[in-house]
C-alpha cells in the first residue's frame, strides 16, 4: 500500500478521527443534504424543506456509518444565510457529529461560519471553500470537467492526464480517475492539478438549442477564456470557485 514519505497528521473533529497514512483510519462518509435541486427542498432561499424526509436521510447516514464502521460527517449546503439558519436549527437537534458548511455564495459561507461561532459549534464544523454551483439567472444547466492533468509527487516531471470521452456522462472522468489512480494506491490528496478543461452548458432561449462553452485553465495563470458574454460569465464562476486566473 502507498505510504507518504512525510509525517501525516491525524485530525480529531468532534470525535471523528481522519487523516494519517493510507489505511491507518477508516474512510469518512460525507453525505450532502439541502443541495441545489434537492427534491426535499421547497424554497432554497428561505430554507423551507420536508422535515420528515430530511430526518429520514440524516438517520440513514447514521445507520450506514454504524453498519460499515466508517465515521460520518453531515454536509449542509445552503443557498442563503436565512436558509442555513433554518437548516442548522433543524439538524443540530438530530445530529451530534461534525458537519461541513457549504454554499455557492461566499457571503453565505462567511455568515454561516459566524453563526456557528456564535452558537458554539465552530469546533464541529469544516468550512468548505470550493463549490461548482451557479446562479439560476445565468442560465447554466450544467458544469462538466472534461479533462484533468495531475502532477505526480516525488516523480520528477511525470504527469498523468484524464480526459472523458463521453459528452453526455458528467461523471465519466471521475470513474476513470477512480479506476486508474485509486487502484494503484495513489491517494488523490497528494496529487496536484496542473491543468483542467471545463465545459459550461447554457439553457436554450426561444426554443433554440443552448450554447456550450469549453475552456482550459492551467498553472500558474493561463486561461483560454475571451471577453464574449458567455466567457465573462465563466470568469465570474472560476473566480468564485477559487481558481487562480491571470
Amino acid at each position: 500500500m502507498f505510504r507518504f514519505k512525510r509525517e501525516q497528521r491525524v485530525v480529531n473533529l468532534a470525535g471523528v478521527r481522519m487523516g494519517g497514512q493510507p489505511g491507518e483510519l477508516a474512510s469518512v462518509l460525507c453525505g450532502t443534504i439541502f443541495y441545489q435541486g434537492h427534491k426535499i427542498v421547497e424554497d432554497e432561499e428561505k430554507g423551507i424543506f420536508d422535515r420528515t424526509a430530511a430526518e429520514r436521510l440524516i438517520c440513514r447516514q447514521a445507520e450506514l456509518s454504524e453498519e460499515t464502521g466508517c465515521p460520518s460527517i453531515l454536509h449542509i449546503y445552503a443557498r442563503s444565510s436565512e436558509a442555513f439558519s433554518r437548516y442548522l436549527d433543524f439538524t443540530e437537534k438530530i445530529w451530534s457529529g461534525p458537519f461541513i458548511i457549504d454554499s455557492a455564495d461566499p457571503a453565505t459561507r462567511m455568515a454561516a461560519a459566524a453563526m456557528l461561532s456564535e452558537l458554539g459549534y465552530a469546533d464541529r464544523a469544516i468550512y468548505n471553500s470550493i463549490s461548482l454551483a451557479t446562479d439560476p439567472e445565468d442560465g447554466i444547466e450544467g458544469v462538466f470537467i472534461r479533462m484533468l492533468r495531475f502532477d505526480l509527487p516525488d516523480s520528477g516531471n511525470r504527469r498523468i492526464t484524464f480526459e472523458a470521452s463521453s459528452e453526455s456522462d458528467g461523471k465519466a472522468i471521475y470513474r476513470l480517475i477512480e479506476r486508474v489512480i485509486e487502484k494503484k494506491g495513489l491517494p488523490m490528496s497528494i496529487v496536484t492539478v496542473a491543468k483542467a478543461k471545463l465545459k459550461l452548458e447554457f439553457a436554450g432561449v426561444d426554443g433554440k438549442k443552448g450554447k456550450t462553452l469549453t475552456f482550459e485553465i492551467s498553472t500558474p495563470d493561463r486561461c483560454t477564456l475571451k471577453d464574449d458574454p458567455p466567457d465573462q460569465i465563466a470568469r465570474k464562476y472560476i473566480e468564485r470557485w477559487g481558481f487562480v486566473v491571470g
